[in-house]
């Protein structure tokens, strides 16, 4: 038999009833949640007033509630914090091009949770935005996004404003490459259309396969760097250190870096390995080239040699396939790359299924 409720007793919170067992005589709590359903609160009736009375300042409450206007004027937006920590970002010394990834990155968070208050950020907000980038196709740009929000969370929480990370708590996104890896066929082909491109692309290509440097460090490259036996890396995006002997040679291509950079020096007079040797609209003569120039002119050799398919190969590229053609003649690809870890350089000896594994007796 089912036990009858009991009207509320005195000293009882509001919903919150007395009831008793009629099998046991024992009186038990049940609290009238605002769903309709009934809640037990077991026997011990302190515990029981403890939450139905925190569950009716809960109930009580609204957005509009006093202290809910007052903990919004303590905590910024996610437009005003933003631009915060894009401040503390600067602060600390990053390059111009990572404050340029940076801000586009935030503009897309604050594009849809500006308004936000940084407070009141749920997982489920920062999920939806999420998936809405991966739905766009752009996987890789919703790792991106979604990392910086952690950064910037990271530093909320520093500020005092949240107590937890709900960036960090989603999904996190799984990326697949879909641009090509180069072959050494593929590399000749586009080497071969450079010839209708201005001097230095064949330069910038000579330079790249030889040495496996990324594209940053290709274009600032610059004669001062070098003496009678070595090139004197500086990369700026690590801050690694390194010296590539000029006696570096790549039989898979028959050049070593001694005869690149004697190819750079030609009847211009430039600072720069890379240079332009006619002007071209803001370009003078022996002005360096710039990196996306740089990028688009090797797209532009990739095209007309008509290598690779819906994801051509990229400039980049050109650092994978010289770290293979290396590791192939017993160098150190890690040394050559300069990266601090073995798994890093593996992404790059990775052929992604491009090149054919030869079974040798």
């Amino acid at each position: 038999m089912a036990p009858r409720p009991r009207k509320r007793s005195k000293g009882l919170p509001p919903y919150l009833y007395a009831e008793r067992d009629s099998r046991t005589g024992r009186t038990y709590y049940v609290y009238h949640g605002p769903d309709g359903k009934r809640y037990g609160l077991g026997t011990d009736k302190k515990d029981a007033v403890r939450q139905a009375s925190d569950a009716n300042l809960r109930r009580a409450s609204t957005p509009d509630e006093l202290w809910q206007r007052i903990r919004r004027t303590e905590s910024p937006t996610v437009a005003d914090y933003a631009q915060r920590y894009q401040d503390l970002c600067n602060r600390r010394g990053q390059k111009a091009s990572s404050r340029k990834s940076r801000q586009t990155r935030l503009n897309r968070i604050v594009s849809n949770l500006g308004a936000q208050y940084v407070s009141d950020l749920t997982v489920r907000q920062v999920a939806d935005l999420i998936e809405a980038i991966s739905a766009e196709g752009k996987t890789r740009l919703a790792q991106t996004v979604r990392n910086e929000l952690s950064l910037m969370l990271d530093d909320a929480m520093a500020d005092g404003l949240v107590e937890q990370n709900v960036a960090r708590m989603t999904r996190k996104e799984r990326h697949t490459v879909q641009r090509e890896r180069l072959s050494l066929d593929g590399f000749w082909a586009a080497y071969e259309a450079a010839k209708r491109r201005p001097p230095w692309v064949r330069r910038l290509m000579e330079l790249a396969i030889v040495t496996a440097q990324p594209r940053e460090v290709l274009v600032a490259a610059r004669f001062s760097d070098l003496d009678s036996e070595w090139w004197w890396v500086r990369r700026g995006k690590t801050g690694a250190r390194m010296k590539i002997p000029l006696g570096l040679r790549l039989d898979a291509v028959g050049w070593s870096l001694r005869d690149v950079v004697g190819a750079c020096r030609d009847r211009v007079l430039s600072p720069h390995l890379l240079h332009h040797t006619r002007r071209t609209g803001k370009s003078e003569l022996g002005d360096p080239v710039a990196i996306n120039t740089a990028s688009r002119r090797f797209t532009d050799c990739v095209r007309d040699a008509g290598v690779g398919t819906e994801h051509p190969p990229t400039l980049h590229e050109i650092r994978s396939l010289s770290l293979r053609l290396h590791e192939g003649e017993g160098r150190d690809p890690q040394a050559l790359a300069g990266h601090r870890s073995e798994q890093t350089t593996a992404l790059y000896l990775d052929s992604r299924g491009s090149e054919w594994v030869e079974v040798r007796l």
